[in-house]
């Protein structure tokens, strides 16, 4: 059973995409491996807004630092250099002020989160806790 705290938090969550991810999503909709995933991909933009979620995108003004923070997060190989769209995501969802970051994506959850934190302090933003959709379920709705 969840704690009364966790579940009033959750009631007054904005469930938000960042733009990284729905580019990521509209890329697999044109390109993806296998059928399967194309139309996946093209299911989950199709259903964002009734499933709850707010496709979010930032003012051009921030793109500019999402470049630069996401470029840092490389640089201090918090993510190989390859993972570009993994460190925007994750500065996107730092700068749109979200707690906790939902993904499945093995480098995302493998960043080291002390290092994340103190990079990101520098910016004057916190760092997302990384988890999966199940891992949250588990610890907190058992």
């Amino acid at each position: 059973m969840p704690s009364a705290r966790f579940t009033s938090d959750l009631r007054d969550a904005r469930f938000v995409v960042p733009p990284t991810a729905l580019h990521e999503l509209a890329l697999a909709v044109r390109g993806g491996e296998t059928e399967r995933i194309r139309k996946t991909a093209l299911h989950a933009l199709s259903q964002l807004r009734a499933w709850g979620f707010e496709p979010l995108n930032l003012v051009p003004v921030g793109h500019g630092i999402v470049e630069r923070i996401a470029e840092e997060i490389r640089r201090e190989d918090l993510l190989p250099t390859e993972e570009k769209n993994d460190s925007l995501i994750i500065t996107e969802s730092a700068l749109l002020e979200c707690r906790i970051l939902l993904s499945g994506d093995a480098h995302l959850r493998g960043v080291d989160f002390q290092r994340l934190t103190l990079l990101l302090k520098d910016f004057d933003v916190a760092a997302p806790v990384i988890a999966t959709p199940r891992e949250i379920v588990r610890k907190f709705f058992r």
